[in-house]
């Protein structure tokens, strides 16, 4: 298992059989992260993209446009991104506070938040990754 630190609060957990991305907006490329971003949405397995918040520094709607690559892309959004209408009800599976997720290889608990949204509690492969909104 792989945890990258990509940008601001954008992280990246590669594993046996999946990658999940957290956080990922349109940021600016200082550091010419556009490989590093195609190859993990291109990696074999289950691809999971998961945003805590609505704010544009943590959740982009260009991620919505990566279904057009990867039919079988799951996303997780926190409810306001869907309160915001900045996704449809059919874009994600949305979660607030106090709700879980489980597909047999992530489960993810949502927590409170300093700011808007939630923050993240990812348990896979017997690793638990807490993800706060930052």
């Amino acid at each position: 298992m792989l945890l990258t630190y990509l940008y601001h609060s954008c992280f990246a957990i590669e594993g046996d059989g999946y990658t999940i991305l957290f956080d990922y907006f349109d940021f600016p490329d200082p550091i010419n992260l556009d490989a590093t971003i195609h190859r993990l949405i291109h990696r074999e397995g289950k691809l999971y993209i998961l945003s805590s918040h609505h704010h544009p520094d943590h959740f982009s709607p260009s991620v919505l446009n990566w279904k057009e690559e990867r039919p079988d892309i799951h996303f997780i959004f926190s409810r306001d991104i869907l309160a915001k209408k900045l996704a449809t009800p059919d874009d994600a599976f949305y979660l607030r506070k106090g709700e879980s997720y489980n597909d047999g290889i992530i489960d993810v608990e949502t927590f409170g938040s300093t700011d808007a949204g939630v923050s993240f509690l990812v348990s896979v492969e017997k690793n638990m990754f807490f993800m706060p909104e930052t």
